[in-house]
Parts: C-alpha cells; sequence; structure tokens
C-alpha cells in the first residue's frame, strides 16, 4: 500500500471517519503481516502527531499489532536504532488500547439520545453510620476533627477519613464507610491499615482494634494497604470468604464472583470449613466450580479503577456495561445476546459523560445504543 493512501486511511481512522469498506482495507493491512519495517517508523510519526486521549481495539487487532510491533525480530541497523522507540511507542499504545482506534470525544454518527449527552457518573456521596445506627454524610461540611455522636475521634478530609489512636480508651465501636460516590474514597484505620473504597462499596469495621485479631468485613470492591502485625493477624470477611493478610497490598472485587488480586505480599484465602489457598503476588484467586482456583494477573488492570478508570481486558461486553451502569445508574437491555460476549482492550475513564463512553464502544463498528432515560437498549451496528 503506498504512502498517500496510508495516510488517509489513518486520518480517517484517527477521525473515526472509516467507511465499512476502508475499515476492512485497514484492518486487513494491518492483520496482513505484509508491512516493511519502515511502516513502524511511520506508524510511530504518525502516532507522535496524534492527541488521542483514550482508544479501543479488538482482541484480533490487538494481537496482530502487538505481534508485529513486538515480537517480529528486527534486523536492520536502521530499524535496531530505531527500536527503542519502538518499544515505547508500543507500549504506550497497547496499554491505552491501540490498534482499531477512534477518537472518543467526537459524535458517532446516528447518535439518537441528547439525554446520554446528560447522564454524568451518579454523585450520591459518602456515609458513615455508627454503632447505634446514626447516618453521618461525610461531605465538604464535616471537613476536619471532630467527634461524633459514640465518642469517637476521627479526621476528614475531602476524600479520606482517618480515625485516631485515642480511640483505643474508648468503648468498643464499629462503623461502616459506605461510598456511593462516583469516586474512590479512603480509610485510614486505627492501626494504620489503609483502604481505599470504589462506589457502591462499603467496609465495617472497629473503630479500635482490640483483642487477638483484626477483622473487618466489606462488600463491592476495595483495595488494601495491610499494616502486617503477625501477633494480631488482619483479616478481610468477604461473604462466605475470608482473606487473611500476610503483610500485604490486595484488591477485593466481590460485586459479584469474589476475586482477590495480590500486588506485594502474601494472603491465605479461607471458603468455607476446609478450603484455603496461599495467594502469591502477582496471581488472582476466585472460586470455580466450588473450587479456589489461583491464576496469573493483570495487576494494571486489576488497580486501574484507583485511577478513575473502567478495565476493558480480559473482560466481556456484558461486563464492562454492568459496571458502566453501576456508575451511571443506567440499565442496559441486550437486543442481542450474542454482544455480551464481545471483548476489547485497554480501559477509559469514568469520570465522562455516558455519551463518550457509548461513543467508544459505537466507533468499533460493531455495537450501536439508544438511550431512553435511564434505558439504554444495546444492539449490533448495522454495516
Amino acid at each position: 500500500m503506498d504512502e498517500n493512501k496510508l495516510q488517509y486511511l489513518f486520518e480517517q481512522f484517527q477521525q473515526g471517519k472509516l467507511s465499512s469498506d476502508e475499515r476492512l482495507e485497514w484492518e486487513s493491512y494491518v492483520n496482513s503481516g505484509e508491512q516493511s519495517p519502515a511502516f513502524a517508523e511511520w506508524l510511530e510519526n504518525q502516532w507522535s502527531k496524534a492527541e488521542v486521549s483514550e482508544l479501543v481495539m479488538d482482541q484480533d487487532t490487538e494481537k496482530a499489532i502487538y505481534d508485529y510491533v513486538v515480537i517480529q525480530p528486527q534486523t536492520s541497523e536502521k530499524t535496531r536504532r530505531l527500536w527503542p522507540r519502538i518499544v515505547a511507542a508500543a507500549s504506550i499504545l497497547l496499554i491505552l488500547s491501540f490498534g482499531t482506534y477512534y477518537l472518543m470525544n467526537r459524535e458517532a454518527p446516528g447518535q439518537n439520545s441528547v439525554t446520554a449527552e446528560l447522564i454524568a457518573p451518579v454523585q450520591k456521596g459518602v456515609y458513615l453510620t455508627l454503632s447505634n445506627g446514626q447516618k453521618i454524610a461525610l461531605d465538604q461540611k464535616h471537613i476536619g476533627r471532630k467527634k461524633v455522636a459514640d465518642g469517637t475521634q476521627l479526621d476528614q478530609n475531602s476524600n479520606e477519613l482517618s480515625y485516631q489512636q485515642e480511640n483505643a480508651a474508648t468503648e468498643p465501636q464499629v462503623h461502616t464507610l459506605t461510598n456511593n460516590s462516583n469516586a474512590k474514597y479512603s480509610l485510614v484505620l486505627a492501626d494504620g491499615s489503609q483502604a481505599y473504597l470504589d462506589i457502591a462499596s462499603s467496609i465495617t469495621y472497629p473503630v479500635a482494634f482490640s483483642g487477638k485479631e483484626r477483622n473487618v468485613t466489606v462488600t463491592g470492591q476495595v483495595y488494601f494497604k495491610v499494616k502486617h502485625n503477625a501477633a494480631q493477624p488482619f483479616s478481610v470477611h468477604v461473604r462466605d470468604q475470608v482473606i487473611e493478610d500476610i503483610g500485604t497490598e490486595f484488591n477485593i472485587d466481590a460485586y459479584h464472583n469474589i476475586k482477590t488480586t495480590l500486588v506485594q505480599g502474601a494472603v491465605r484465602i479461607h471458603t468455607g470449613a476446609t478450603k484455603s489457598l496461599v495467594l502469591k503476588p502477582g496471581n488472582e484467586a476466585y472460586l470455580e466450580n466450588n473450587e479456589l482456583v489461583s491464576t496469573t494477573a493483570d495487576l494494571e488492570m486489576a488497580t486501574i479503577w484507583l485511577q478513575g478508570k473502567i478495565p476493558l481486558n480480559h473482560r466481556t461486553l456484558e461486563s464492562v456495561l454492568t459496571e458502566v451502569g453501576r456508575i451511571y445508574d443506567v440499565q442496559f437491555i441486550w437486543q442481542d445476546a450474542s454482544l455480551k460476549q464481545l471483548k476489547f482492550g485497554g480501559a477509559v475513564s469514568r469520570t465522562q459523560k455516558l455519551s463518550n463512553i457509548l461513543n467508544f464502544f459505537r466507533n468499533t463498528g460493531k455495537v450501536d445504543f439508544t438511550v431512553d432515560g435511564k434505558t439504554v437498549t444495546v444492539f449490533k451496528k448495522k454495516k
């Protein structure tokens, strides 16, 4: 393919204006393996000129580009000199989901609902429930140090709640922190351990740890940085599982099936009366056929919610849109059930309008949406 044709396709591709035939031609060339080494240099030059903030690809194209840019042997001296820059560019491209990519902030043809433009992530606030059942809204009015009704001393800033050591001298109290905002919220426990709560998540904990164990209970998704103390083990209870810290940073996703991802240190996971598993760093554990299974984790994707993004890698479209529904308080209806199994790569920001999220997937040419209030219908995109 000559450079003028490549340039034209790239520009149409970048702007989300490829016709069906042009998209097939572009994808065919990218996947053909017929590119010269100069193609990588040309592509890098085009990439450096483009202003792309969020990108999407299908997994076949992701693999083809990864195989071409990263795996293909590099032999020429010119290419060897270029290689560090190509690898750097490839890393960015793959992390941000390069492949068949489109700009998210451009309107897709056929956008048929103003409603989606107006739907922002839900903002229902963060609440602290005391032992007596009293619920306190942790809003900007409650910034600073204060003593609450049960006598507990605590500090609050805009996105973090922390407890004071002097609470150990008070009568033991149990609090529940619930995050219904559109951003993560941080909790510093009395022992210095830290918990980051995702949206629609909660943690129940004592204001001071006494006795032989430190026990907390969670729902939703929570990331922990635990202050290890072998004399007073730290355990997280989530439905029928117990995750015991052995000096650790780990993520627990319990929105549906419980999945524990270990970033560093070690945890022991218990389920039922006899089943247990010690997880190694970089692995994740979950129940499969009533057995605990450990596999290699994608740590970046497992923890990218801490950066305000929705991970796409290794997930079906159904799983992704379930999370979108939780964030934007909308319900998805599937006109074509086969679309539920579509998979994409990368991540998308979850702080933007719903319309941008929908356009992100529209621009793959595989799926489309209509929006009616808080109901979003998913259907196959017409060619």
